[in-house]
C-alpha cells in the first residue's frame, strides 16, 4: 500500500482517494502530493522529506533528483526540489498554532523566477498551479522580508562556521576553538561572525536575515572541526554548503576546511577539494591569520573601490561608470554606497539606473521587478517631495516605454497559456476515457463476482437455517422423552425401594430412556457446534460479498471524483481560454496601458486602471502566475 507522509507533521496522509491536494487528518494542513506510481517512490520521497525536515536539504535535494530522472513531470517532485533549495520547513506559529513556512537557505533570486518553480508550474493541472502559486508566494514574502533586514545587517570579512554542541549535550572542543580564531580575528582587524557572539541578542527564528547577510558578505569562511559528524552536522552543512554555491559564483570568496584530530580524507568530499588546515600543527593560526589578509586584500581591490578611495570618489567612479554605461560595476559601486549609506536616496536611484541600463532595458521589469519597486520605495520615503517629483517623472516615462514594448510579450504569455489549457483539455479527455473504459471493465468482473458470492451467501443461508431447524426439534425431543419418563422414573424408584421383582422391566426399561436422553443431550452439543460451523461460513460469505460491493462503491466514488476534478479543471481552463481572448481582443495599445498604469500605481502614481480589463488579466492568470 502507498503511503505518503505530511510535509508538516510527518503523519500518514489519507491516499483512499488519490488527489493532488489532501488535507492531513493530524495537522489539518492542505498540502500537494506526488502522482501514484509506486511503493519505492512513495518511500524515496517520505525519506527525502525526513531529511528536508530534520535541516539536511541537500540529501533531501539529491534524492529527489533522483526521482526526476525516472518521472520528470511530476510537478511535485519538482516543488520539493524547490523547498530543499531554498531550505523550506513547516512550523506551527506558537501564537496562532498556524502552520507555516520559514526559510532556512534564502537565495539571491526570486522563488518565482527559480527554474524548478517554473517546472513545478508547467506541469501542474489547474488546482495544483493554484496551490503551488500561492506557497510560492508566501515564501517571496519571507525571503523579501529577509533580504530588507539583510540590508542594513553588518557586513562581515570572515564567517566561522562549526557545531557548537557535543555528543553529550556539552559545549564541543570544536566551539572552544572556534571562540579562540574568532577572539584573534577580531583583534587582527577582521570583522568576524561567530554565532554566539553575532546572534547573541537574537532568537531562532531571526537568525536566517543576519546568517545570509553574513554568508554573502564574507569572503572567507572557516569550518572548523574535530569530529567527522561535526562537517555534515544538518546546520554547519547548511552554512558551507550555502557559502560553497556562492563561491562558485564569486570566485572572490574563499572556504578553507579547519581540522584538528583528524586527516583531510576524513572530511566530506565536497570539502576535500578544498586546500584545509590542520590546526594541531604549530604555527596554524599566524599562518591562517596572514592567508586571510591576503584574501581580503585581493578581493577588496574592485575597480573604483580600491583601498583609500574616498566616498566622493566612488560617487564620481559610480556616476562616470553609468555614463561609460559599464552598468555591473556601476551597480556594484552603488551597492557599496548603499550599504555605507542607506538614508541617501543617491545611491538607491543610482542603483535603479544601474540595473535598467540607464532605462534602456525593459525585461529587468520582469525579472526584478520587486527590487525596483523597493528602490523606488526608499527613494520617496528619503527624498524632498521636489527631489522625488522629478525622479518619479522619468522613472514613469521609462514604465511608459516598457509597458510598449512589454505588451506584446504579455500577449504572447497569454496565448502561450491558453495553448496549454487547450492541450490539457484535449490531453484530460483521452485518458479518461481509457480509465472509465478500465473501470467498468473492473466494475463488470466485480459484479460477476458479485453474483457467485449472492450465491454462496444464500447457499449458506439455508444451511444456518437447516442447522437451526434441526437443533429446536431435537431441543423438543429431550422436553418429550423428559415428561415421558418421568412417570417411569417414580416406578423405578418404588421398584428400587420395595425390591419387588415385578417391576424389575420398569426398572430396566427406565434406563434405557436415560441413555437415550443423554445420547440425545450429546447429539444437540453436536447440532450446536454444526450450527456455529454454518454461522461462520454464512457470516465469511456475506463479509466477501460486501467487500465486493465496498469496492464496486469505491470504484463508482473515486472514478465520479475524478471526473468531477477533470471537468472543474476544464471549467477552468475554459475560463481562462474564454477570458484569454477577450485579453487579447483588447489589443497592444490597451494592455499596454493597462501595465503602465498598475506599475504607476505602485511608485505612487494614481493612474485610472480599467477595472473591466484587470478582471479579465486576473481571470487569465490567477491559475499561473
Amino acid at each position: 500500500m502507498i503511503v505518503y507522509k505530511c510535509k508538516m507533521c510527518n503523519g500518514n496522509l489519507d491516499m483512499a482517494e488519490w488527489k493532488r491536494l489532501v488535507k492531513c487528518g493530524y495537522c489539518d494542513t492542505f498540502q500537494s502530493v506526488p502522482s501514484l506510481i509506486d511503493e519505492n517512490k512513495a518511500e524515496m520521497v517520505n525519506r527525502a522529506n525526513r531529511f528536508r525536515q530534520s535541516g539536511d536539504f541537500d540529501k533531501a535535494k539529491a534524492i529527489f533528483e533522483q526521482i526526476l530522472e525516472d518521472d520528470d513531470q511530476d510537478p511535485e517532485i519538482y516543488w520539493s526540489v524547490v523547498l530543499c533549495k531554498f531550505g523550506v520547513e513547516y512550523v506551527e506559529d506558537p501564537v496562532t498554532k498556524e502552520i507555516k513556512p520559514t526559510i532556512n537557505r534564502t537565495q539571491s533570486h526570486s522563488i518565482l523566477q527559480d527554474p524548478e518553480f517554473k517546472n513545478t508550474i508547467a506541469h501542474a493541472d489547474a488546482e495544483a498551479k493554484s496551490y503551488y502559486m500561492a506557497e510560492a508566494e508566501k515564501i517571496e514574502k519571507i525571503q523579501e522580508s529577509i533580504w530588507r533586514i539583510a540590508q542594513d545587517a553588518e557586513d562581515y570579512d570572515v564567517f566561522i562556521s562549526y557545531k557548537e554542541k557535543g555528543p553529550g549535550g556539552e559545549r564541543s572542543k570544536s566551539a572552544l576553538i572556534a571562540q579562540g580564531l574568532y577572539e584573534k580575528l577580531e583583534a587582527a582587524g577582521f570583522k568576524t561572525f561567530y554565532a554566539a557572539v553575532s546572534l547573541q541578542d537574537k532568537i531562532g527564528s531571526e537568525y536566517e536575515p543576519y546568517i545570509y547577510s553574513a554568508l554573502t558578505s564574507a569572503e572567507v569562511m572557516l569550518v572548523v572541526g574535530t569530529r567527522k559528524d561535526e562537517f555534515t552536522a544538518p546546520w554547519v552543512k547548511n552554512e558551507w554548503s550555502r557559502f560553497q554555491n556562492l563561491a562558485n559564483e564569486q570566485t572572490a570568496k574563499r572556504l578553507i576546511p579547519c581540522f584538528k584530530d583528524l586527516t583531510i580524507e576524513d572530511l566530506p568530499d565536497a570539502l576535500e577539494a578544498y586546500q584545509g588546515l590542520d590546526m594541531s600543527k604549530e604555527g596554524f593560526e599566524q599562518g591562517l591569520i596572514e592567508n586571510i589578509k591576503k584574501i581580503i586584500s585581493t578581493s577588496k581591490t574592485v575597480p573604483g573601490m580600491e583601498v583609500g578611495t574616498t566616498e566622493e570618489k566612488m560617487w564620481q567612479n559610480a556616476d562616470t561608470f553609468l555614463f561609460l554605461k559599464n552598468f555591473d560595476k556601476a551597480d556594484q559601486l552603488y551597492t557599496e554606497l548603499c550599504r555605507r549609506n542607506p538614508n541617501n536616496p543617491r545611491g538607491w536611484w543610482g542603483k535603479v539606473c544601474a540595473i535598467t541600463e540607464d532605462f534602456t532595458n525593459y525585461r529587468v521589469l520582469v525579472t526584478r521587478y520587486n527590487d525596483l519597486k523597493n528602490w523606488m520605495g526608499f527613494i520617496k520615503k528619503l527624498s524632498t517631495k521636489e527631489s522625488y517629483d522629478g525622479i518619479q517623472e522619468k522613472y514613469v516615462v521609462y514604465l511608459n516605454q516598457a509597458s510598449k514594448q512589454m505588451a506584446p510579450e504579455e500577449m504572447e504569455r497569454v496565448k502561450k497559456i491558453m495553448e496549454d489549457d487547450m492541450q490539457y483539455i484535449k490531453d484530460a479527455q483521452r485518458p479518461m476515457a481509457r480509465r472509465k473504459e478500465e473501470a467498468e471493465k473492473k466494475i463488470k468482473e466485480l459484479e460477476k463476482l458479485k453474483k457467485t458470492q449472492e450465491y454462496h451467501v444464500r447457499v449458506a443461508k439455508v444451511n444456518v437455517d437447516s442447522a437451526m431447524k434441526r437443533l429446536k426439534n431435537r431441543g423438543i425431543l429431550l422436553i418429550f422423552f423428559g415428561i415421558f419418563i418421568l412417570p417411569f422414573g417414580l416406578v423405578a424408584l418404588t421398584a428400587v425401594i420395595n425390591r419387588s421383582p415385578s417391576n424389575l422391566f420398569v426398572l430396566a426399561t427406565f434406563i434405557m430412556f436415560c441413555f437415550a436422553m443423554a445420547g440425545g443431550a450429546l447429539s444437540k452439543k453436536n447440532m450446536q457446534k454444526a450450527l456455529a460451523t454454518e454461522q461462520a461460513h454464512y457470516d465469511s460469505a456475506v463479509q466477501t460479498l460486501n467487500d465486493s460491493i465496498n469496492k464496486i462503491n469505491a470504484i463508482h466514488e473515486r472514478e465520479g471524483a475524478m471526473a468531477q476534478k477533470v471537468d472543474t479543471n476544464i471549467k477552468i481552463c475554459n475560463d481562462v481560454i474564454q477570458n484569454g481572448n477577450r485579453y487579447l481582443n483588447y489589443g497592444a495599445d490597451a494592455i499596454s496601458h493597462l501595465l503602465f498604469n498598475m506599475m504607476c500605481h505602485d511608485v505612487g502614481v494614481n493612474q485610472p486602471i480599467d477595472q473591466d480589463l484587470l478582471t479579465i488579466r486576473q481571470h487569465v492568470f490567477q491559475k499561473t502566475l
